[in-house]
Formats: C-alpha cells, structure tokens, sequence
C-alpha cells in the first residue's frame, strides 16, 4: 500500500508550522501575509461563507446592547483587541499582524486534535468566529481557552461546508489543498474520492485519529507514540487498522472502534457534534 512520498509530506508540514518564518517577519509583512491568507481562504469558501470583512451586526443590536459592550470591564488579557462594539471593529484589529499569534495556534490545534485541514482553509472561518464570539468575553474562560472554542468552532463549520461541497459535487481544490494529494497517494484511492476520504478521516474517533496523524503523517516510531502515554502498542495497533478499515469502507465497517467511542453518522449532515479535547 502506498504511503506518500517523504517530499510530499515534508512540504505540508512546512506549511502547516509557517509561524516559524512568520515571526521572523516585521509588523508590516505581518499585516501582508495576513491579508493574503484571509483572500485565499475566502476565494475557496466564497460560495459558502459570507465575507468576514463585511460582517454584519445580530440581530437586535440594539443601542442598549452596545452601549452594554462599552461597559465591560477591559481588565482581562487582549482586551483591547477584543473589546468593540461590533465585529466589524474587533476584526480589523485582529488582522493587523497577527497580535493573538493565531498562525501559530490554528496548525498547533489542527495537529494536536490530529486533524488533516490545510490552515488556509480554516483562517477566515476562525477570523470570524472570534469576532463574533467577542461581543460576549469578559475574560472567562481564559484567553487561551477562548481562542482555542474559536478554533473548534471555525473547524466545525469548515467540515460541514466541506461536506457540503462533497454532496453538491462540487470540484476539488486540488491545488489548494495538498491533503487531497496526500491520503489519495496514502491510500491508493482515486483522487475523485479524496475529499470523501478526507471528511471521513476527520470524523475518525479522536484518539484513533491522534494515533493515526502521529505515526503515519508526523511519522513517529510506535515505541516514541507509546513513550508519550498513548497507550501499550496492541491498542495502538488496533487503533491503526481500525483507521485504514473506516476509510477503506468509507465508515461502513462493523468492527467496533478499539476505544469503544460513539460517534456522529459519517459525513452527510454538520458537524455540530464532534469529539475534541481541551
């Protein structure tokens, strides 16, 4: 069975941890690199998602609720970026270089929950749910368990427009999105079928999908993936062909999975309900 080429899985996780590089950039290429990500994100998603840089107020904004808003109290970290009175206002400033680091916590998150999503593809999505979200944080919970809400959410919303496209039919982004390329080489299946594969994957159960992403795309040894508390190497095992039989059948496997975790329908509806951990 075919597992990729080392050039090929090198190159995505170049992409994925770009912080490195990003850091290294001055303000001013920050706010570039920033933009150029929310454009590319939003030409993907353009049918589905509406513009984050035109959010609209909710429903009922009323005088009251934002006279609300002003009244909070700005003793909690980041506050002044996201205390505002509409979206709109607490999205430009998170775009203007980066101050919340999320280039660096999307690819951290998306690797440690051992998901296959390009970073790209999410940053719009996760731009607007901070927004959003913001017109309600007083600082609890705490920052980082804030952003990382957002990034689930922004998650979320991206496999379910994913699942949506799958079920329109419509292309895939080949060039846009190297893991198409990726688990269609890993798994000898046709390039046709790679988004389905894919949404498939990231439905996996999360301790299944977290061994999965470790051994066979960071390329741990099992002994170093059993050495970081991730089980004794049968239930490893179990885990890996448990995995390859879900995609291989695309979730119509009758083999229970080895954690005995239930889990949401395969892909055809949202994603509202999917397993994550703090």
């Amino acid at each position: 069975m075919p597992w990729g080429s080392a050039a090929l899985l090198m190159a995505i996780r170049s992409q994925c941890n770009f912080i490195d590089d990003f850091r290294e950039l001055p303000l001013a290429s920050r706010d570039l690199v920033v933009s150029e990500l929310i454009r590319e994100a939003k030409k993907r998603r353009e049918r589905h998602v509406q513009d984050p840089g035109t959010l609209q107020p909710f429903d009922g904004d009323s005088g009251e609720e934002r006279g609300r808003r002003r009244d909070r109290r700005g003793d909690f970290p980041a506050a002044e970026l996201l205390l505002g009175d509409s979206p709109q206002q607490v999205l430009e400033r998170l775009t203007k270089g980066d101050p919340l680091e999320l280039g660096a916590r999307l690819p951290d998150r998306l690797e440690e929950q051992g998901y296959l999503i390009f970073p790209v593809r999410v940053i719009d999505l996760l731009f607007a749910h901070i927004a959003y979200g913001s017109m309600d944080y007083e600082g609890d919970p705490s920052l980082d368990v804030f952003l990382q809400r957002c990034i689930d959410k922004a998650v979320a919303s991206y496999l379910t427009l994913e699942s949506e496209d799958e079920r329109n039919g419509a292309p895939i982004d080949f060039d846009g999105d190297p893991y198409y390329v990726l688990i269609s080489e890993m798994l000898g299946v046709e390039r046709d079928l790679s988004r389905l594969v894919l949404l498939h994957y990231n439905h996996l159960p999360l301790p299944t999908r977290r061994t999965f992403h470790s051994i066979m795309i960071v390329q741990k040894s099992m002994n170093r993936w059993v050495a970081e508390g991730n089980g004794p190497p049968q239930r490893i095992r179990d885990q890996l062909e448990y995995a390859l039989e879900f995609l291989s059948t695309l979730g119509g496997t009758s083999t229970p999975d080895p954690d005995g975790l239930k889990f949401p329908d395969p892909p055809g509806g949202t994603w509202e309900s999917y397993e994550t951990h703090e």
